[in-house]
């Protein structure tokens, strides 16, 4: 018998994973018609879920949003070295045709537009260094906004379970809370890992931003550059 080449198998193997994730999930979800017996009561607590489930998508979406965002200004900050290298390499050029005249005053000039220029391309590098971790930062929230959806979307799923429990709904019947509850554990373990993950990408970010503000200061202070935003 022919066996299967080994990526072919692999891929059948991932596939069958995927559909059997799948519909684990599927398993793990309430039927709307099985709440239709709960009072107004009975469904308030899992009203505060989907409340909760809400403002976790518009999370999300905000933090889609500042990653474009985020991006926008990197493009044009790269463009801006792009200038300033360009600025850069003038006054390498003029400062050494200024010293093969050989004149003082020009050779000062000529040196003092290099030192300029050159004060001016380290700020603007510097900040799509920092540019870069804010982007790194905003990935890093929505991944965590990301799965706080997964969590919060599995904590009203069991907390629908509960509901109809509580009130001795046959229908509670057809669902096991504890791997409802098992799945909003380990979907709110998957939250906290990624929150972690975020925070050290915001503190990556925030010394970045000071370094940037720091150079962008002292650069003012000796009159070149520190005009970047």
């Amino acid at each position: 018998m022919r066996r299967p080449a080994p990526s072919t198998l692999a891929a059948t193997l991932a596939l069958g994973a995927l559909l059997s994730c799948a519909h684990h999930e599927e398993r793990l979800k309430v039927k709307e018609v099985d709440l239709a017996r709960l009072s107004e009561e009975g469904m308030s607590s899992v009203e505060a879920r989907r409340s909760e489930l809400q403002r976790a998508q518009d999370e999300r979406a905000r933090a889609e949003l500042a990653i474009h965002d985020t991006e926008q200004q990197l493009r044009l900050a790269r463009e801006d070295v792009k200038v300033a290298q360009a600025k850069s390499t003038r006054a390498g050029s003029a400062l050494k045709v200024a010293n093969d005249t050989g004149q003082k005053e020009a050779v000062r000039e000529a040196q003092s537009q290099r030192e300029e220029s050159g004060r001016e391309l380290d700020l603007a590098r510097t900040r799509v260094g920092m540019l870069s971790a804010r982007l790194s930062a905003d990935k890093a929230e929505r991944e965590l906004a990301e799965r706080k959806v997964e969590a919060d979307g599995a904590a009203l799923e069991a907390e629908k379970v509960r509901s109809l429990r509580a009130v001795k709904d046959p229908a509670a019947d057809r669902y096991r809370l504890s791997s409802f509850e098992e799945r909003s554990a380990g979907l709110r373990r998957e939250e906290e890992r990624a929150r972690g993950e975020y925070q050290r990408r915001e503190d990556a970010y925030e010394s970045a931003k000071r370094g940037y503000e720091e150079k962008r200061e002292r650069q003012r202070a000796v009159g070149g550059a520190g005009n970047q935003e």
